[in-house]
């Protein structure tokens, strides 16, 4: 084998394990805004809750899907088939999935995480003004400070 065989193989595997790492690790979602809490659900009692600031299950997976910057977002201790639509927690097939699209905004250092499918694609997660308000989907033109979050791995 070249050396250039062995060097594209090595950086594919390293690519390949990467995303795995990402997959696997949990992170926490937090508007920028000072004071604000990490956002999450309340115990899953019913699968159709509200994403909120505040909640007590707050550590989600981010997983990678086909596209550029285009993931599914799942809360920690939920079934693997339940995930975000919309602005709430619900059990989706495969295929009834929402696809978020995350993306770093450099000025700021933050993420904005805004809907890629469904029926109205391109709304942004837009924060409450309180710290147990309810995360909402809202179309901008650009991102506002209650729509820019910091993602942070949790240490488990």
């Amino acid at each position: 084998m070249t050396h250039l065989a062995q060097f594209i193989v090595l950086v594919f595997t390293l690519v390949v394990s990467l995303q795995v790492v990402i997959a696997q690790t949990l992170h926490q979602i937090q508007n920028i805004r000072a004071g604000s809490d990490p956002i999450g659900v309340d115990p899953l009692k019913i699968l159709s809750l509200p994403v909120r600031e505040g909640a007590q299950l707050n550590k989600w997976t981010i997983e990678k899907t086909e596209g550029s910057n285009r993931y599914f977002l799942h809360i920690q201790n939920a079934p693997p088939n339940v995930g975000v639509a919309g602005n709430g927690v619900v059990t989706a097939s495969l295929d009834d999935k929402r696809v978020w699209e995350i993306v770093r905004d450099g000025q700021k250092n933050a993420f904005t995480i805004q809907l890629a499918t469904g029926l109205w694609p391109g709304q942004y997660w837009t924060a409450g003004n309180g710290p147990t308000d309810t995360v909402t989907l809202r179309v901008s033109d650009f991102p506002t400070e209650d729509q820019l979050w910091m993602i942070t791995p949790v240490v488990n």
